[in-house]
């Protein structure tokens, strides 16, 4: 069974001034659940939008997956679960969007909304045109 949920969206303020974070709520216990499976991956994704040769990285969101990035279903579950969040969905509806996965090898506890945040933020630094100006 194919299961994806998310765990946290983070929007681009200002052109890279600010990021905003948003916990996704799920189910009690489901993520930590679903977290101590095997066939878990956690994935911080972005959101970025093409400007000629360079990126702009407006969002990100927070990925606990059985798919991986090589499925043919893993763009599909993600889009499924942008469209679902109130703060991701108008991003996504913009032209030129493309998603950039980054699949995550954390090790104990499920990080936390905090934790995801530094991560999306190196993420944003690595792949937006500004970050790496």
């Amino acid at each position: 069974m194919a299961l994806s949920i998310s765990l946290a969206a983070f929007k681009v303020n200002a052109g890279g001034e600010s990021i905003t974070s948003f916990e996704t709520l799920n189910p009690p216990g489901m993520a930590e659940s679903f977290w101590s499976l095997p066939e878990a991956n956690l994935y911080l994704v972005c959101m970025a939008k093409k400007k000629g040769d360079l990126r702009d990285v407006k969002a990100g969101i927070a990925v606990l997956t059985s798919h991986t990035h090589h499925d043919k279903e893993f763009q599909d579950a993600v889009m499924g679960l942008i469209r679902t969040s109130p703060v991701l969905k108008p991003i996504s509806e913009k032209s030129n969007m493309s998603l950039l996965p980054a699949r995550l090898s954390v090790e104990g506890k499920i990080p936390t909304e905090n934790e995801l945040k530094g991560v999306f933020f190196q993420q944003y630094l690595k792949h937006s045109s500004a970050g790496s100006a």
